[in-house]
């Protein structure tokens, strides 16, 4: 009967190495889904808005930063599993509802257009463009 430690070593130092890096890439990028999941602290762009400006998400509260300075504009809690926004105009009723991901947020409320708004984080800013170019040359939405 074959071991698991005897097929372990029967296999090359460089096809162990291999092993063990890919294991270790695929429990770090799953560590970091889970984080990012439970997370919404962050800086946000938003692609919609014809200004420059991002989103704040910091300790409960929504800031919009422009270049004329930074304004709160609503709260957030968290309910189980999701994020529920309070405060802003199109959200009063009910709130909005924000799922957060290693990319950025994702809004759903019925005020935007298709029911869902997207904005990355900051520093996936470029995935505004990369989509709209897919969306405008090929029609495909990444």
């Amino acid at each position: 009967m074959t071991t698991l430690a005897s097929i372990w070593s029967s296999w090359s130092r460089k096809k162990r190495i291999v092993i063990l890096l890919v294991s270790m890439f695929l429990i770090s990028s799953v560590g970091v889904h889970i984080y990012f999941r439970f997370h919404l602290d962050g800086v946000y762009f938003d692609p919609y808005m014809a200004c420059d400006c991002s989103w704040i998400f910091k300790d409960g509260q929504i800031y919009m930063e422009t270049e004329k300075g930074r304004d709160h504009v609503a709260t957030y809690t968290r309910s189980g599993s999701r994020w529920i926004c309070h405060g802003l105009a199109s959200s009063e009723s009910s709130g909005a509802i924000m799922q957060s991901s290693l990319l950025g947020v994702k809004w759903f409320d019925k005020e935007f257009q298709g029911g869902v708004k997207f904005m990355p984080r900051r520093c996936f800013s470029w995935y505004a463009d990369v989509d709209d170019w897919f969306q405008n040359h090929l029609h495909i939405k990444i």
